[in-house]
């Protein structure tokens, strides 16, 4: 089952120019797995020790926010996940 994920420019030192993929995905448990199969390295950017989102990462499945925290739910075949790092500044 394939989903499409679309990663913020700000992660193209870690994935490149590889921004737009897809993965095999059935469950938002499994999700960090996926994405560090499809893009090594990049699980440490996005999850903390506790395979949580870091704060200043947002997850959209199908333009509805997401934190991962909640009980597994399942990822429908041709969906779409957008990654969005939040840029603050003073």
């Amino acid at each position: 089952m394939a989903v499409e994920v679309h990663l913020p420019r700000v992660l193209s030192p870690i994935v490149g120019d590889d921004l737009v993929g897809e993965i095999e995905q059935t469950d938002t448990s499994s999700l960090a797995d996926a994405l560090e199969s499809r893009w090594p390295g990049l699980k440490n950017h996005l999850f903390d020790a506790d395979a949580a989102l870091r704060p200043h990462v947002l997850c959209f499945i199908d333009d509805e926010p997401d934190r991962l925290d909640g009980p597994t739910r399942p990822i429908r075949e041709g969906s779409t996940i957008r990654i969005v790092q939040a840029v603050s500044g003073g």
